[in-house]
């Protein structure tokens, strides 16, 4: 994987990474039950205006910030019980099925910048990370401990 990442220097940041990382781990454990731990580190919003990127830059930007787009629209479904989730609007939500509203135990970190420039950037990340708080995965059999003997 690290051998495909790609950064680059924009007006913002100066090792911007240009792309999401999800990475999943299958495991069989003791009695043939099978566990999965996906990794997700998801790229910042772009905005144009500011990084003032161009060409492939400027793509990959609108491509990070379509994939965000995405996934907030499904974490808004999720948390608003809607009966329709756009899980296969993108790639990225796909693949994070079983953390927005499936069956896994989900721990969020969101990175934000004290700096008055990024306010609004850290404002958007906020308002994601809330909306994402409200999502209630579903109850799992296999995700709940062994009864003790």
């Amino acid at each position: 994987g690290l051998a495909q990442r790609v950064v680059a220097e924009h007006a913002m940041n100066a090792d911007s990474s240009r792309s999401h990382m999800v990475f999943t781990v299958r495991l069989t454990v003791e009695g043939g039950a099978a566990r999965k731990l996906t990794f997700c580190d998801l790229g910042g919003c772009e905005r144009l205006k500011r990084t003032q990127v161009v060409g492939d830059l400027q793509k990959e930007a609108i491509e990070i910030n379509k994939s965000l787009s995405a996934l907030s629209s499904v974490i808004e479904a999720v948390a608003g019980r809607r009966r329709h989730v756009p899980y296969r609007d993108h790639k990225l939500t796909s693949l994070l099925r079983d953390a927005v509203g499936g069956t896994a135990k989900v721990l969020m970190y969101v990175c934000c910048s004290p700096a008055a420039s990024n306010l609004e950037e850290t404002a958007a990340a906020l308002k994601l990370a809330s909306r994402a708080a409200k999502v209630v995965n579903q109850r799992s059999e296999a995700n709940e401990p062994a009864p003790e003997e």
